[in-house]
């Protein structure tokens, strides 16, 4: 076989793997895991932690809803992410499929990505794949108002009285 007949043989091109073009704004959460409820808390894009008053606050109705202190398991989630291979719809999904049956979202207008959490309003409880998602305003917004509070602690009621 000569160098001749290599030059004739075609070449199948290699694929080029293809990357999901995403035009979803960038958002920044952190996940707060408690075993028995979970909240999500929108941070800046520039904070690396949440905030220790958000923490606190976050725990202290984690005691209120469980009845005993229980340490969080923390997971932030920043987007877009390094590999552009998955929508922030398939991300989030992910992140709520790992978590309890109970999810508190503290203003995260992020979760709009989910096409079915589409029109929920602050205050309202959603059901998504069997969990219950109570989404409310921010933490500094609930913590600077008594009313805003005592909402949250009804929704948290009927979170818990509904099956």
């Amino acid at each position: 076989m000569g160098i001749e007949v290599w030059r004739v043989r075609s070449v199948a091109p290699s694929p080029v793997p293809q990357q999901v073009t995403n035009h979803d704004p960038a958002f920044h959460l952190s996940f707060l895991n408690y075993r028995t409820i979970a909240m999500c808390v929108t941070l800046d894009p520039d904070d690396e932690v949440i905030s220790p008053e958000a923490r606190q606050f976050c725990d202290d109705v984690a005691l209120a809803f469980n009845g005993s202190r229980t340490q969080a398991v923390f997971s932030n989630l920043k987007w877009p992410t390094k590999d552009g291979d998955q929508s922030a719809a398939e991300i989030l999904r992910h992140r709520i499929n790992a978590l309890p049956g109970i999810l508190i979202i503290f203003g995260a207008r992020e979760i709009a990505h989910l096409p079915e959490m589409a029109g929920l309003k602050e205050g309202h409880m959603a059901y998504v794949e069997g969990r219950r998602i109570l989404l409310t305003a921010a933490v500094s917004e609930v913590c600077a108002a008594p009313a805003s509070k005592k909402a949250l602690w009804r929704h948290l009621q009927s979170a818990i009285s509904k099956p």
